[in-house]
C-alpha cells in the first residue's frame, strides 16, 4: 500500500523538466534583420522588454541588442550570446527585414524561423524601406516603450481604418512565398522626415524575392477587391469645384468565364466634400453623379490591374481561382481580359441611392 501511495505521489508531484523562472527570461518583442553590404554580414537586433522598475512611476523603454554573423544562423546565435537572460520569443510581435534582405535572403530567413521551435509563427513579417530594421527598433521612448507592440497595433488599425495593411501572420504568409501561382504580400514601414515610424503600402514578392511596394491607394484597392474593406477617396473636379466621395466599405466577387476575369464589386460610400452647386438632397442629382463616380472607380481599378499584369504579380489570386476551376496549374493572370461590374451606394445623411451598371 505504501508503495502504491508513493507511486501516486511521484506522478502528481513531478515538476516540469524544462521549467524556467520568469526572471531568467528576456522577452523579445521584435527582431530586426539587416544586411551590411560592406562586410557582407547579417545584423540581427533584438528588442527586449525592460521589466526593471524605476520606482518613480515612469514607463520603462525597451532596449536593443545587436550582433553580426556571416550567415543568418550565426547572427542569431551571436545576438543571443549577448543577452543576459534566456531569449524568450513566444511574445514576438514582428520581424523586420531591410530591402537587401528582402531582395536576396528572404528564403534564408523563412527557413530559419520555420526550423526554430522556440518561435510561434503568429508575428508579422514586415519590410523596412529607406532605413534599417535596427533604426526602427531603436525608436523606443516613454510614449512608445515597446516598438514591436506599436507596429503590431498600427497594422491592426490600418487594416481596419485606412485599409493599407493586411492582418496576415507569418504562418499564413509563408504559404504564398512557396506558391508558384500567387504572390506574397507583407506590410511595409519607414521613418519619415519628422523621424516618425509610418506605414507605407503593401510590398509584393514573387516567390521569395521582393519586387515592389504598392502605393497606399493601390493597397486600398487590393483590400477593396479581396478583403471587402476600403478607405478610398474619389474626386470629381469641375474647374475649382469638387465633390469627394469616400468609399468606406465594399464587397468583391471574382469569376472566370472562358478567357475573361469578371470582377463584381459592390461599394459603399459617403460624400465628404461638396463645393459645387449640386443639390445633394435631390435624388436625380445623385443619379446624375453615378456614371461619373463609377467611371472614376473603374479607371482606378483597371489601372491597378494593368500595373499588376505588367509586373506579373497575381496578388488577386486569379491563378489559384483558375486552378480550383480547371485543376490546371497555369499562369493565366497576365493573358486574360478583365471586366468590371461596379455597384455603388452613396449614403448622405441617411439617404441611400443605388447606382448600378
Amino acid at each position: 500500500m505504501k508503495k502504491i501511495l508513493l507511486i501516486i505521489i511521484i506522478i502528481f508531484l513531478t515538476g516540469c523538466y524544462n521549467y524556467t523562472e520568469i526572471n531568467d527570461l528576456a522577452f523579445i518583442s521584435s527582431i530586426g534583420i539587416d544586411y551590411n553590404k560592406t562586410n557582407e554580414r547579417f545584423i540581427v537586433t533584438y528588442e527586449i522588454l525592460n521589466d526593471n522598475s524605476t520606482g518613480e512611476g515612469k514607463i520603462n523603454k525597451s532596449y536593443t541588442i545587436s550582433a553580426e554573423g556571416k550567415n543568418i544562423t550565426d547572427a542569431f546565435n551571436n545576438t543571443s550570446l549577448k543577452v543576459n537572460n534566456k531569449p524568450y520569443f513566444y511574445h514576438l510581435k514582428i520581424i523586420a527585414i531591410d530591402e537587401t534582405v528582402a531582395k536576396k535572403y528572404t528564403k534564408d530567413i523563412v527557413d530559419y524561423i520555420l526550423r526554430n521551435p522556440n518561435v510561434k509563427n503568429e508575428f508579422f513579417l514586415i519590410l523596412i524601406k529607406n532605413a534599417k530594421a535596427k533604426d526602427i527598433l531603436d525608436k523606443s521612448d516613454e510614449v512608445d516603450p515597446d516598438i514591436g507592440n506599436k507596429i503590431f497595433k498600427m497594422i491592426k488599425s490600418n487594416e481596419e481604418q485606412n485599409n493599407i495593411s493586411i492582418d496576415q501572420n507569418f504562418e499564413a504568409t509563408t504559404k504564398f512565398f512557396t506558391s508558384k501561382l500567387s504572390n506574397a504580400l507583407i506590410n511595409t514601414f519607414t521613418i519619415n522626415d519628422k523621424d516618425e515610424i509610418i506605414e507605407l503600402g503593401l510590398s509584393a514578392f514573387k516567390e521569395y524575392e521582393y519586387i515592389k511596394t504598392l502605393t497606399n491607394e493601390e493597397s486600398a484597392l487590393f483590400n477593396l477587391i479581396i478583403k471587402g474593406k476600403a478607405s478610398l477617396t474619389l474626386n470629381k473636379k469641375d474647374d475649382d469645384k469638387i465633390i469627394s466621395v469616400n468609399i468606406y466599405s465594399g464587397k468583391g466577387k471574382i469569376e472566370i468565364k472562358d478567357s475573361e476575369v469578371i470582377y463584381n464589386i459592390d461599394a459603399l460610400g459617403e460624400i465628404k466634400v461638396n463645393t459645387t452647386n449640386i443639390n445633394l438632397k435631390d435624388e436625380k442629382a445623385y443619379h446624375n453623379l453615378n456614371d461619373e463616380f463609377k467611371k472614376i472607380l473603374n479607371e482606378k481599378l483597371l489601372k491597378f490591374i494593368e500595373v499588376l499584369k505588367n509586373d506579373n504579380l497575381d496578388i488577386l489570386e486569379v491563378n489559384n481561382l483558375y486552378y480550383e476551376k480547371t485543376r490546371k496549374e497555369m499562369n493565366i493572370f497576365k493573358s486574360f481580359d478583365f471586366k468590371l461590374n461596379t455597384n455603388i451606394k452613396i449614403d448622405k445623411k441617411g439617404l441611400i441611392f443605388n447606382f448600378e451598371n
